[in-house]
């Protein structure tokens, strides 16, 4: 979340990281967020489990997509930087 994204308007089932959707509370067609102020800056943001099994990657650096929409059928986009290590 921030001043300019409330999370309240995300559509939740619409959210894919690398083309992977949000899990699923059970049988139930709830998806699987929450809401917290994950980075402390006051604004309340939307934490969701996404299903680890579509992805299959090795050790290394990859850059990450996410996609989603709001109710009112905006398009949200944006990436980041991801780092796979074993121990």
């Amino acid at each position: 979340g921030s001043a300019g994204l409330d999370i309240n308007a995300i559509n939740p089932r619409t959210i894919r990281l690398e083309g992977v959707g949000v899990m699923l509370v059970g049988k139930s067609d709830k998806s699987l967020c929450r809401q917290m102020d994950l980075n402390a800056d006051g604004y309340i943001d939307l934490l969701c489990d996404v299903r680890t099994t579509g992805f299959r990657v090795d050790e290394g650096v990859y850059t990450i997509r996410l996609k989603a929409e709001t109710y009112d059928k905006s398009v949200l986009r944006g990436e980041d930087k991801l780092k796979i290590v074993r121990k």
